[in-house]
């Protein structure tokens, strides 16, 4: 018998969180499933042929649909697929949908590439015994502060 069970593959935190989250407002349960990505385990013949063929988490598994690779299309997809579930992720007003859906690509792609080089040089590698790039560190501290401003 399979399991048809919700799964969220994930490894760091900062990888996940928006998967996570989605899940958690709309209250569904679920099993979190730890892959040690820094071991290798998310490029594993059976990680790439069944879960990721890129070897990256998060991977959400929800029956036979496997999401992978953004946060962004598991968020849409609990949002539309659970919609009389819990909390409701996304607006129903068109223009209102449209702005939460410009802000989750901002997201995507200014927030989470800064963050997570940060998050790289300040906690993986020296969790890897390697030297933390104290440049890009300040370049990309500068960065965040600035796309945080702009979020205020």
């Amino acid at each position: 018998m399979v399991d048809s069970k919700m799964k969220l593959h994930c490894g760091w935190f900062f990888l996940n969180s928006a998967a996570l989250f989605g899940i958690n407002e709309k209250g569904l349960d679920f099993e979190l499933v730890f892959v040690d990505w820094l071991a290798g385990e998310a490029k594993t013949k059976i990680f790439l042929s069944t879960l990721n063929p890129f070897g990256e988490v998060p991977v959400l598994e929800d029956g036979d649909l496997k999401l992978f690779g953004t946060n962004l299309a598991m968020t849409r997809y609990l949002a539309e697929q659970y919609k009389d579930v819990g909390t409701n992720l996304l607006p129903d007003d068109l223009k209102k949908r449209a702005i939460v859906s410009m802000w989750m690509e901002v997201d995507t792609n200014q927030f989470l590439p800064i963050a997570s080089t940060l998050i790289k040089e300040l906690i993986i590698k020296p969790y890897q015994g390697l030297a933390t790039d104290v440049t890009s560190v300040q370049e990309n501290k500068e960065k965040l502060s600035e796309i945080l401003n702009i979020y205020e």
